[in-house]
């Protein structure tokens, strides 16, 4: 006997329904990859900060920052100091960086402060750089300018600190008091205003010339002023003993009467050679011409 069929139930689509299952399923990945994203974002945000406050704390202090909350020391210095800077004026050099440092060794305008700061004293040429180099050390890569003499005021009080280019130096002393360092005479230009800046005029640079040729001599200390004379057209060297040298024109600015700067210094170095001072004991020698002339 056949069995009997169970009348089949018809199934009733839905459009709307259908529409709805496809859509969401679509949906879920990039839902799910938005929201990864955001968290990603977010613990960027939050854990950065965290990071470089670790890492600042660790770069100071080798280590975990300190529970007491207590910053250690960090030293500065300088990459080559020149001999005649040290003391004074190196302690107030490294005291004026010292101060404009920041205890975050991430920072970099501080050391762009120091740069400045130390520029505008004057006693820099140039400043490469100012680094951090390791655990609490800063260094600066940086040029002195080295005073080579000084120039008296025209009332002969003080005498004011130059280098080799003629710029004002820091620092002033009463006149004569400046040991070592010849003395300028006779500069009608009035000192500059502020520390770097050059001297005016055509007086000190004529000195000047003359000094970067004694400069190398064995006897160069037998030196002690340089007089400049008749707007710069003639200079007078002083020795240590109160003679009066009379060079004549500066160089680099020929005379048909006078012998050339090479010769003056060979009579200066046969002086020293043969009698063991440039003056030769005379109160005044005139090396401009083919013969030395002693009074």
């Amino acid at each position: 006997m056949a069995r009997p069929t169970r009348p089949r139930t018809r199934r009733n689509f839905s459009p709307r329904l259908d529409l709805a299952l496809i859509w969401s399923g679509k949906m879920i990945r990039p839902a799910a990859a938005l929201l990864a994203v955001c968290g990603l974002i977010a613990a960027w945000a939050l854990g950065v900060p965290r990071l470089e406050a670790y890492a600042s704390g660790h770069l100071r202090s080798g280590g975990p920052a300190q529970p007491n909350g207590q910053e250690p020391p960090f030293s500065v210095r300088f990459v080559s100091f020149p001999a005649w800077a040290h003391g004074d004026l190196e302690a107030t050099l490294l005291q004026r960086a010292a101060a404009l440092l920041a205890q975050d060794p991430l920072r970099r305008d501080d050391l762009v402060a120091v740069r400045e700061s130390l520029l505008a004293t004057g006693w820099f040429e140039q400043i490469d750089q100012v680094r951090r180099t390791r655990e609490g050390l800063v260094e600066i890569d940086a040029r002195f300018a080295e005073p080579v003499a000084v120039v008296r005021d025209k009332e002969a009080r003080r005498d004011y600190l130059v280098d080799s280019r003629g710029r004002l130096l820091p620092g002033s002393f009463p006149a004569g008091e400046a040991a070592g360092l010849v003395v300028v005479i006779g500069v009608r230009a009035s000192r500059p205003a502020s520390a770097g800046r050059s001297w005016q005029g055509q007086d000190l640079e004529a000195a000047l010339s003359v000094l970067r040729l004694l400069r190398p001599r064995p006897w160069a200390d037998q030196v002690a002023r340089i007089e400049v004379t008749h707007e710069a057209q003639e200079l007078h060297l002083i020795s240590d003993r109160g003679c009066t040298i009379i060079w004549g024109r500066p160089p680099g600015v020929p005379h048909a009467g006078e012998v050339t700067p090479t010769r003056k210094l060979q009579y200066l170095d046969y002086h020293h050679r043969e009698y063991g001072h440039i003056d030769r004991s005379m109160s005044e020698l005139d090396i401009r011409g083919d013969v030395v002339i002693g009074r």
